[in-house]
């Protein structure tokens, strides 16, 4: 511009309309290890965003955009940009299956999007961008699509997003390894979802990169979608300043994914203590997002983390090490070798399909949900003195397990499944081999 000082002076004078975006991008003034707190980190970061509103004319017009999860509270909004009290708030939310429906229909698409298709209009825009869902054929809805592997694309384009607006001395896959570690942070909550604090965000941070966060990294940890500092329902008055929830349960499980997978990959190496204190176990989609990015090795090492945890008698093995039963039972992984586990709790194991679990033995452990679906019961699992809260079983084999399993085990409540009628014509012929089997120990 030739003239600058025109625009200046355009401004002054109450004639020009301001379009200020991407405040929730602007790096704090102020030394992150100064043990401020967040807000007072974001209201450095603005200085200069609130200080062009504070001296707009009333004449002129201002349009701030940014993302609503930024702040803890609309108040807060309010007080750090000294917005006035006519000034209109517009906030763009989840989609519902109305706007879902056009969405789909004004894009040429044909057919539903897949449940597990997170409802927030930026995740749902890198789903049309890069043609996710795409069967290939005049704009076709896949029927189907591995949801483990529509989270991991998602997340690796969060990261890379945040990397590139934000302009932060990190890879897209360090960031990740941040994100990934705030979740396992909040799997040692109460809730699920958190609140994780300011102090939590940064220990998560330097944890993983060994220094201290720069300003424009922090601006990153307080701007990652998915995350709000209230939930709907939940009285946050009390809450540290700061504080952030994963809105998306989902993406926190998909996140949480991220240290299990470390602890598999170099279990020596892996620092035991970041998963202790864990009271939520690895979610289904964590399981199989875990397992998918093992790639071709999976089995021989996840065998190997089973074999390293199971031999390690502490709390924090045992919680490892129900995470890394979860990812086996959860994807029919095989178990290469023989492992024992003694005094665990896993929420939940199903034992179906032609995985072969024959080397695993279960021994004093606490299971929550137990199905058993015998294709070949040579290769279930041992257990032995296990306390199993439900024990569920398809009804042409319910009479036969819930015995052979009740002999040495405690079994509370236990439930028969019904099955269609084809899966019924299919497993018949293994009755015959789970009386044959019952002559091995397996339930011991």
């Amino acid at each position: 511009m030739s003239n600058p000082e025109k625009l200046i002076k355009a401004w002054r004078s109450g004639l020009v309309y301001l379009l200020l975006d991407g405040f929730d991008e602007l790096a704090p003034r102020i030394a992150t290890n100064s043990k401020k707190r967040a807000q007072d980190l974001r209201n450095s970061a603005i200085s200069l965003v609130r200080r062009l509103i504070e001296e707009t004319p009333s004449e002129g017009g201002i349009l701030l955009v940014g993302r609503n999860n930024y702040f803890d509270t609309n108040q807060e909004l309010h007080a750090a940009l000294s917005l006035r009290d006519n000034w209109l708030l517009l906030e763009l939310h989840d989609l519902d299956d109305e706007d879902l429906s056009r969405f789909i229909s004004d894009h040429g698409w044909e057919g539903d999007l897949p449940d597990w298709v997170p409802k927030k209009p930026l995740l749902i825009s890198y789903v049309k961008q890069n043609d996710l869902l795409l069967s290939g054929q005049d704009g076709q809805l896949a029927e189907s699509f591995d949801p483990a592997l529509g989270w991991n694309f998602l997340i690796d384009k969060i990261c890379e997003r945040e990397v590139g607006q934000v302009y932060i001395a990190l890879e897209p896959k360090e960031l990740r390894k941040i994100f990934g570690r705030m979740a396992t942070l909040a799997r040692k909550k109460t809730d699920r979802r958190g609140p994780l604090s300011f102090s939590d965000c940064r220990r998560a941070f330097v944890e993983v990169t060994g220094v201290e966060p720069e300003e424009r990294s922090v601006t990153a940890i307080l701007r990652l979608p998915g995350m709000s500092g209230s939930l709907a329902g939940l009285d946050s008055s009390d809450l540290e300043r700061g504080s952030r929830f994963f809105v998306d349960t989902d993406l926190a499980d998909a996140l949480s994914a991220e240290d299990v997978l470390s602890a598999i990959q170099i279990p020596y190496e892996f620092d035991g203590q970041i998963c202790d204190g864990v009271v939520h176990p690895l979610g289904d989609l964590g399981c199989r997002l875990a397992y998918e990015m093992l790639g071709q090795d999976a089995n021989t090492l996840l065998t190997g983390a089973l074999r390293f945890f199971s031999e390690k008698n502490t709390d924090t093995a045992r919680n490892m090490s129900s995470d890394l039963l979860s990812i086996a039972f959860t994807n029919d992984a095989t178990v290469q070798q023989e492992v024992l586990f003694s005094n665990l709790y896993v929420g939940s194991l199903r034992v179906d399909s032609d995985a072969d679990f024959s080397n695993v033995t279960l021994d004093c452990c606490a299971i929550e949900t137990l199905t058993i679906e015998v294709d070949n019961p040579n290769r279930l699992p041992v257990f032995q003195g296990c306390q199993v809260d439900t024990l569920m079983a398809p009804e042409y084999l319910f009479k036969l397990v819930t015995k052979s399993l009740g002999l040495h085990n405690s079994i509370d409540k236990k439930v028969c499944e019904t099955v269609s009628t084809r899966r019924f014509v299919r497993m018949l012929v293994s009755i015959v081999c789970v009386r044959k089997a019952l002559q091995r120990p397996f339930w011991t």
